[in-house]
């Protein structure tokens, strides 16, 4: 059986998996990762993991400081992720929101896109509750679903 391994994020790992969209998405997700050295700062918090299946990168998530009280949840995955890549990854998520609300994070959020089921019934298995719609989230003006981690909630 392959062994699913976690390691710290590189940034080499998020633009590995960004590259590998379809032109279209991969083009938001660029604009939107590059902002104020998007993947550089993620990687640099320490808040931020790899998952790694059969030698490749299939998963990286984590958590991005907006304020020193709030931080964003992400997550970005290959679209044919090995089923058994998913419990590691779900708990290295709620491990990595525990650990945020250690140090002084007193908000989590996340935000997907409204409409598509299979992301907001994720979110919630991790413990996001829904909150509301954030219009023109994205740089490309879309608009996303915001959700919020409560504790308690994880499934």
């Amino acid at each position: 059986m392959t062994p699913v391994s976690v390691r710290m994020l590189l940034p080499d790992d998020v633009w590995g998996l960004v590259n590998a969209l379809p032109p279209d998405e991969r083009d938001v997700l660029a604009a939107s990762l590059s902002r104020d050295g998007g993947v550089d700062a993620m990687a640099a918090t320490g808040f931020g993991r790899t998952v790694v299946y059969d030698g490749r990168v299939v998963a990286c998530g984590g958590l991005m400081p907006m304020f020193y009280w709030q931080a964003r949840a992400w997550s970005l995955t290959l679209p044919e992720i090995p089923r058994r890549c998913w419990p590691t990854i779900m708990r290295e998520i709620v491990s990595l929101c525990r650990r945020a609300r250690l140090t002084g994070f007193k908000r989590i959020e996340c935000e997907v896109l409204p409409g598509v089921e299979e992301h907001r019934r994720f979110a919630s298995k991790l413990g996001f509750m829904w909150e509301g719609i954030r219009t023109d989230a994205t740089p490309d003006g879309r608009t996303m679903a915001v959700m919020a981690w409560r504790p308690g909630m994880v499934l």
